[in-house]
């Protein structure tokens, strides 16, 4: 009788029916992993190359040929940056020191560039002196705070990246501590870089072989690079106003010839207009490690109607006080930007010398006028 009843039950539905199993932890963490979002994979190419023709006139009294001219190809460059994050990546201008990572992971960074494989004045080189392929850039990095970052390879170094970014025309020339040699754009070794909260600037260490990326190791030293970029009010009137520091430790060479730098700068950057001031002291120039010089450089770029970029750099390097070997640059340039990618670009540029210094390099003292044309994506 009593089977009779409860089936009477079960089909009538006034018994409820049995609550469904407790879910085990095994199953709230698959389900929780579940719903969190997937890292993805971003790849974001980039490349530059610049063209131009320039006709340079050299004083010199023994000289009955004093005005060359040529087409050039100063740089041509490609790269690939790759990152894995939970959030997609912003694109922003990265000499802004209060871009942060968007979020942690890791990635790494791959830019070739062309080059003669001999310097100016090499009679010998490879396959007829042709533009060979150099790592100019390959490192790999891990972000494990969205603040902090860790590279490790053939790393950029920071003042020559702020100097070119700020003035953002590089396809005029290179920054004047790159042309004299006095500063490396990038090196083999490890950095650390930790941006400061609310966009207020960020710090830089690393520890590199002190060659630079053009050469080989020569000894057992390592460089010790550092950096404190500030952006004292990132928010208010004075947003786009950034001070910098600069500092090297180090040797060059198979004798380790002293290498030390040390730069301070104030750099602009807002709108239409940027405009920089640095001056670098260097204690050991070139394979002399007890000469001490100096750069001094300054640039202003003003953009008008979105189209006219007009440029103004000086630059003035001493490479040996006790010498008087002094090296004075000024260059003016108006370009038109003609499409979002490419740029045209009217330079004009003196360059003179001390007595001394125009003794030894009688080339040094020249004008010259250059048509550039920058094309980049």
């Amino acid at each position: 009788m009593l089977p009779t009843i409860s089936l009477l039950l079960q089909l009538s539905g006034s018994e409820a029916p049995p609550a469904p199993p407790a879910p085990t932890a095994q199953a709230t963490a698959t389900a929780t992993t579940v719903t969190e979002p997937a890292s993805k994979v971003t790849f974001l190419p980039d490349a530059e190359a610049f063209a131009t023709f320039r006709a340079t006139y050299t004083h010199h009294p023994s000289d009955g040929s004093p005005w060359f001219s040529r087409f050039e190809l100063p740089r041509v460059r490609a790269g690939l940056t790759v990152g894995t994050s939970k959030s997609s990546e912003e694109l922003t201008d990265p000499t802004e020191v209060a871009h942060v990572p968007a979020s942690a992971g890791v990635g790494g960074r791959l830019l070739v560039e062309g080059v003669r494989s001999t310097a100016d004045g090499g009679l010998l080189g490879a396959a007829g002196d042709s533009v060979l392929l150099r790592l100019r850039e390959a490192y790999g990095a891990w972000r494990p705070l969205k603040n902090l970052e860790f590279r490790a390879g053939m790393i950029p170094l920071p003042l020559v990246d702020q100097l070119d970014g700020g003035y953002d025309l590089r396809v005029t020339g290179p920054s004047g501590v790159e042309a004299a040699g006095l500063i490396d754009a990038a090196d083999l070794g490890a950095s650390c870089s930790y941006w400061f909260p609310k966009g207020y600037g960020r710090a830089f260490i690393a520890g590199t072989d002190g060659e630079g990326y053009t050469r080989r190791e020569q000894n057992r030293a390592k460089n010790v690079e550092a950096a404190v970029v500030v952006a004292p009010d990132p928010r208010g009137p004075l947003r786009g106003l950034t001070l910098g520091t600069y500092l090297r430790k180090g040797t060059r060479g198979a004798l380790d010839v002293r290498a030390d730098r040390a730069t301070v700068g104030a750099f602009y950057q807002r709108g239409v207009a940027r405009a920089g001031l640095a001056a670098t002291y260097a204690r050991g120039v070139d394979i002399d490690g007890t000469a001490t010089g100096y750069s001094l450089e300054g640039y202003l770029r003003l953009v008008a109607a979105e189209r006219w970029i007009f440029g103004l750099r000086g630059q003035l390097t001493e490479f040996d006080t006790r010498q008087t070997a002094q090296t004075l640059l000024t260059q003016a340039s108006l370009g038109m930007r003609v499409e979002s990618h490419s740029e045209v670009h009217a330079i004009g540029e003196f360059a003179t010398s001390s007595a001394s210094y125009f003794a030894q390099m009688p080339t040094s003292r020249n004008l010259s006028a250059t048509v550039a044309a920058r094309f980049h994506y």
